[in-house]
């Protein structure tokens, strides 16, 4: 599968970015990733995209994704969205990406706009983080063998 994303990128991110758990015929895929707010000077926001995938026909379906901050962060509390909605906007913007319910080799194929913004409040943003999370959850299943034998375990 051609990724927008270089493998190498691709590969670095696994290793260093993405957890992942299998519980039965599903995975938890926590994708922790380190942004900044796009006002107030880049206050540093540690994001988990958590994804919950579930094996089906050599694929896997995304039945759940939530977007949280990890312990001890307060950047994303800074950010501009935050101020004017509270949490209300992640769930919004991440419901706006439409990712649950999608095979996980269908969406990483989605033509995606750019927002490489490090911020979460608008759709794109939200949008791109998500692409980049799951095409490194589709590129650690299917290219490192450590991560596939785990998941089929």
């Amino acid at each position: 599968m051609p990724y927008v994303i270089r493998p190498e990128t691709l590969r670095k991110w696994a290793e260093k970015h993405l957890v992942m758990r299998v519980s039965g015929d599903q995975i938890d895929c926590d994708f922790l990733y380190t942004g900044s707010t796009c006002s107030n000077g880049g206050v540093e926001i540690l994001a988990r995209l958590h994804f919950v995938l579930r094996s089906e026909c050599q694929d896997y379906r995304i039945v759940d994704a939530v977007i949280s901050t990890r312990s001890g962060d307060m950047g994303l509390e800074m950010s501009c969205q935050y101020q004017l909605e509270g949490d209300e906007f992640l769930t919004r913007n991440l419901d706006d990406c439409a990712v649950v319910g999608h095979l996980l080799s269908e969406f990483v194929q989605r033509d995606v706009e750019c927002a490489p913004s490090g911020c979460f409040c608008q759709s794109p943003n939200v949008m791109h983080k998500c692409q980049m999370a799951l095409q490194t959850i589709h590129y650690a299943l299917h290219h490192l063998p450590q991560t596939a034998a785990r998941a089929s375990a």
